[in-house]
């Protein structure tokens, strides 16, 4: 008997050690990942693939757990460039274009989802085929955080970064204080100058998700749901005060007789 509980002692104590060698292994395993899985600002975009074109459908910047593949193989080469020609980020990469246990060996059309690090001074992805022939190029240009750094980029204006844009210098955006010596202004006529201003390419750059917008925006939705919800309440308790009114369904004539019967009935 002590034998048998020996021995379920000693096999109790395996399990249990066993176990914990276990959770401390996915302990360790889940640190690890965690260590590498970090979250991080990306281009993320999408690619068309037609017949051997390749196009861009879309393309934002977001903030995901990102975690870069040592093995890159595929047709296909991306190179990241910077405002000043150097090159910051390459991968490969490929279509799927192959379908296994199918009729049809290889599709002629694909889309492909990207995800590579985002750099404040990226300008352009350019994409290469297997040839190495340049088959797209994305402008990542709006995207980037240069401001401050003395040179007046493409995508900069004295209206969005005047820290390094002249006020009346050629930034495609005509400045109203200078509409004579401003050469964004030349062509526009006096009417257009003072009611406009503003190109319209650069009004599609302003950035309306601002903290001011946000907080108007907030301010107006709190308004309307506050509002909507006095509406609510008042119509509610409107209906309520009818439910409770009592409704005399005995005319008034018929009451009065009731009472004379019962008050002679009374006196008899």
């Amino acid at each position: 008997m002590r034998k048998i509980e020996n021995n379920y002692a000693v096999t109790k104590l395996i399990i249990i050690s066993a176990l914990i060698a276990v959770n401390f292994s996915l302990f360790v395993f889940n640190f690890a990942v965690g260590q590498e899985l970090k979250q991080q600002d990306v281009f993320q975009f999408l690619l068309n693939y037609d017949k051997g074109a390749v196009s861009l459908d879309n393309i934002w910047v977001r903030k995901i757990f990102y975690r870069e593949f040592e093995t890159q193989k595929g047709d296909y080469r991306l190179e990241l460039i910077s405002f000043d020609e150097q090159k910051l980020y390459e991968r490969k990469f490929d279509f799927h274009l192959d379908i296994a246990d199918a009729p049809i060996s290889r599709l002629e059309q694909a889309i492909e989802e990207l995800a590579i690090p985002y750099f404040e001074n990226a300008k352009i992805i350019n994409i290469y085929d297997k040839n190495g022939k340049n088959v797209l190029a994305i402008d990542v240009a709006p995207f980037a955080k240069v401001c401050g750094n003395n040179v007046c980029e493409p995508h900069e204006s004295a209206f969005d970064c005047p820290k390094d844009c002249s006020k009346a210098g050629k930034d495609d955006w005509c400045n109203p204080e200078f509409l004579e010596k401003d050469p964004d202004c030349h062509g526009v006529s006096p009417v257009e100058k003072e009611r406009i201003g503003i190109s319209q390419k650069k009004w599609r750059k302003i950035d309306f998700t601002n903290k001011s917008f946000m907080t108007i925006g907030g301010i107006v939705l709190i308004f309307i749901i506050s509002a909507a919800t006095v509406i609510i309440i008042l119509r509610k308790r409107q209906k309520a005060k009818i439910l409770r009114k009592p409704i005399n369904l005995i005319p008034e004539d018929l009451i009065k007789q009731q009472e004379e019967q019962q008050n002679k009935n009374e006196i008899k």
